[in-house]
């Protein structure tokens, strides 16, 4: 497991849209006990090459959240004890404010990213 890092809080905030490998980042993150592997299957004469990406909870073969996408997902990350205010602002852009053990905000391109990373600053503090 990795720790949340302000990079990756910058990294949320950067993104442009949905994006997978930014999704499992965030899970690895914020998951005790997660471990993610690559197998590497080369291409041959008879079939193409591929990769097996399997990332894991406790040895559980798991489908990471889509923190980046669904809004329901990124407020699965809020800590227990805030409350917010999510929407967009004049520009459009997402934005999130949480409330609880300090006040945390996040902007971006979308409301599912913005609250990813408020919910991730809050969780920085938290730990």
């Amino acid at each position: 497991m990795s720790e949340i890092s302000q990079e990756l809080v910058e990294r949320v905030e950067r993104a442009a849209g949905p994006d997978r490998e930014l999704d499992v980042s965030i899970w690895l993150a914020v998951t005790p006990g997660a471990t993610r592997s690559e197998t590497i299957i080369p291409a041959n004469a008879v079939r193409r090459g591929w990769t097996i990406d399997e990332t894991r909870e406790h040895g559980r073969l798991i489908v990471v959240p889509n923190y980046t996408s669904s809004l329901d997902d990124a407020n699965s990350l809020r800590p227990v004890c805030s409350w917010g205010d999510i929407g967009t602002d004049a520009n459009g852009r997402g934005r999130a404010e949480l409330w609880g053990n300090g006040w945390f905000y996040g902007s971006a391109a979308s409301a599912p990213l913005a609250l990813t990373a408020a919910s991730l600053r809050a969780r920085m503090v938290q730990s």
